[in-house]
């Protein structure tokens, strides 16, 4: 099948509108298949900052439980070394 339509991916991520071009082929394309292209092309740049956004949740999630086992370390540490430099007095 060489049709574009049933790519596996977002077909309007190729499609530019000034040029109508879809994949580097110049198309003609009806009212109805414009408007399903630009809804899916709609979809896809919604899906991408959906992506984005839950890649800064993970982020942020990731460095906040850093942030505190790090601190517990700092903490269980300077116990440790009190403890070690009160046995030494």
């Amino acid at each position: 099948m060489d049709d574009p339509l049933f790519e596996k991916e977002f077909v309007a991520a190729t499609y530019d509108e000034s040029n109508r071009t879809l994949f580097g082929k110049t198309i003609s394309l009806t009212s109805a298949e414009k408007q399903i292209l630009l809804e899916n092309q709609k979809y896809y740049h919604e899906y991408d900052e959906m992506m984005k956004q839950e890649g800064n949740h993970y982020d942020a999630r990731n460095l906040y439980s850093r942030s505190w086992i790090q601190t517990m370390n700092l903490i269980l540490g300077s116990v440790v070394i009190g403890v070690l430099i009160y046995q030494q007095k």
